[in-house]
């Protein structure tokens, strides 16, 4: 099987700022300080205007860490993609996450096809990854996407030991290295908003291990605990682990073994 890192990697999300800058350059130091070399760039989260993700990797990378570059489809014309990765190679991007953009894995009326721009982008020798739900695997659409040469598997969220074993039991067939996507919430009104973004499934017992958790202080710790139970099962099967994570709880990832 090939290998996306060499040694097991912990890559934290990254969300670019839009006016407050002052807390994304604090944000980033403490990974720093925590010993954080990788990181993967989110572009316009949630429909939300942000600074461009490239524009935030040039930056990451004179900072000198690894980063990875999330690059939705929507509204994305052949010419608008290469000139893009132009300017991902020129500015030393080498790892692009390739997504659709919407909810369904369907290509968009405006802009590349999923297929196409997966050729496209590794015309320019770039890493491709895909992302895959583990909780309901299109299987034809993802060999169609390892059939365009994707390099590696990106998950949503996975939040316990089980949905993460049957996942890989599923994924096994492709032998694609996996990054498995990991969020750890920082309070139970934090859990609810998660519980209420599309494409990311939170199982019922997970929920329920929280309810009766008060204190703040202890949510933090539970939840960082749980995720360790995550990553300790899968660490052998994995080449790393995509940490969604607060900014504000950037200090606690050391905790995350």
């Amino acid at each position: 099987m090939k290998k996306l890192f060499t040694d097991f990697t912990k890559v934290v999300e990254i969300i670019p700022p839009t006016k407050n800058t002052e807390k994304f350059f604090k944000s980033i130091k403490i990974l720093k300080e925590v010993g954080v070399n990788t990181v993967s760039i989110v572009s316009n989260p949630i429909g939300k205007p942000k600074l461009p993700a490239l524009y935030i990797a040039q930056y990451l990378i004179e900072q000198g860490f690894k980063v990875i570059v999330h690059y939705p489809l929507s509204g994305r014309s052949k010419v608008v993609v290469e000139s893009d990765m132009l300017q991902a190679v020129s500015i030393g991007v080498n790892i692009i996450l390739v997504l659709s953009g919407d909810s369904h894995g369907q290509r968009f009326q405006e802009g590349m096809c999923m297929v196409d721009a997966i050729k496209l982008v590794k015309s320019h020798n770039i890493v491709v990854g895909v992302a895959v739900d583990p909780n309901n695997i299109n299987h034809e659409y993802l060999k169609a996407k390892v059939g365009a040469g994707a390099d590696y598997f990106q998950t949503q969220p996975i939040f316990t030991v089980d949905g993460a074993l049957r996942f890989l039991k599923e994924i096994s067939r492709y032998e694609l290295p996996v990054l498995m996507g990991i969020m750890i919430p920082k309070s139970q009104s934090h859990l609810i908003k998660l519980c209420q973004i599309p494409g990311i499934v939170i199982p019922l017992e997970y929920v329920g291990s929280f309810k009766k958790i008060k204190s703040e202080e202890i949510f933090i710790i539970n939840a960082l605990e749980q995720a360790s139970k995550v990553i300790n099962v899968v660490k052998k099967e994995v080449d790393g682990i995509y940490l969604s994570i607060p900014q504000s709880m950037f200090a606690h990832i050391m905790e995350i073994k």
